[in-house]
């Protein structure tokens, strides 16, 4: 697909709505957290106008062009690549098919840091659940754990989706709202998306239209795609009360707006945000 085919697309597929709101999940392919790394869900994203996106698609391209026309970023990719640059892992038999596999960590680092505050310029959208503790839970048999993980997350986003507008755009609140997710192979996924999307629009009418698209042709899912892998590396820190942090320089970018927001309140306050917003309190297991 063209550069021209590709934006006559993306303004297609938001033409009929005035907020367009990009998701993407991360954790998704370990539903019971028993694999090392892959102990919570995060589903989040970034919203704004479709005037907005347009300009957005720009930018984001112009970057993407200047660094060895890289086709699509994808947080997963770049931080494998960090992970080698940096000694702290051995590459893997697959790492010669990453796109960054011929970089630095100069050059990688400053790739990121340029697309990072375009990202952390709209709003910032998500759910999450701690999914191996809260299937503990379920197993215990401790009430209100009976539903599953995928299901509750994606509650948490659609809910973060409106009070997000409402507390930071409150002008948006009642226009149409069309969501755009990462393209995804898995049925059950596309299933459980679309029945948690009909299932709340009957709450929040404003929900329009939602749609599956893949992040090369709609560049502000590769933005939904940073934002959903560092929101899932840290609040599944905080559910294990792990504190140390990679990437820290990186969330204050991304998550500046939300920082900004929460300065001066107190611990109280913030866990009472984070339980509305992520629909979970991170410092009790």
């Amino acid at each position: 697909m063209s550069r021209s085919e590709s934006r006559a697309s993306f303004s297609k597929a938001t033409r009929i709505v005035k907020i367009v709101a990009y998701a993407d999940e991360s954790g998704t392919h370990d539903p019971e957290g028993k694999e090392l790394g892959a102990d919570a869900v995060a589903i989040a994203g970034v919203v704004s106008t479709r005037e907005d996106w347009i300009s957005f698609d720009r930018q984001w391209r112009s970057i993407l062009k200047r660094y060895d026309d890289v086709k699509a970023f994808h947080f997963r990719h770049a931080h494998q690549a960090w992970l080698v640059f940096t000694k702290r892992r051995e590459p893997s038999s697959d790492f010669k098919k990453n796109p960054y596999k011929n970089w630095d960590e100069i050059k990688l680092r400053n790739f990121i840091f340029e697309l990072a505050p375009l990202a952390g310029s709209r709003l910032i959208i998500g759910g999450w659940v701690p999914t191996k503790l809260y299937n503990e839970d379920k197993m215990a048999g401790v009430p209100g754990k009976d539903r599953h993980p995928y299901e509750l997350c994606l509650d948490h986003f659609f809910g973060s989706t409106v009070d997000t507008i409402i507390k930071h755009k409150s002008p948006w609140k009642r226009q149409p709202i069309s969501f755009v997710f990462d393209h995804s192979e898995k049925r059950e996924w596309r299933d459980t998306v679309m029945n948690r999307f009909y299932f709340n629009q009957k709450k929040y009418r404003q929900f329009d239209e939602i749609s599956f698209m893949r992040k090369e042709d709609h560049v502000p899912l590769q933005a939904a795609d940073m934002v959903s892998y560092r929101v899932r590396n840290n609040m599944s820190g905080l559910a294990e009360m792990d504190f140390s942090k990679a990437w820290p320089e990186l969330d204050d970018i991304i998550f500046k707006q939300i920082n900004d927001y929460n300065k001066g309140r107190g611990k109280a306050e913030y866990e009472r945000f984070l339980i509305k917003t992520f629909g979970s309190d991170p410092f009790k297991k």
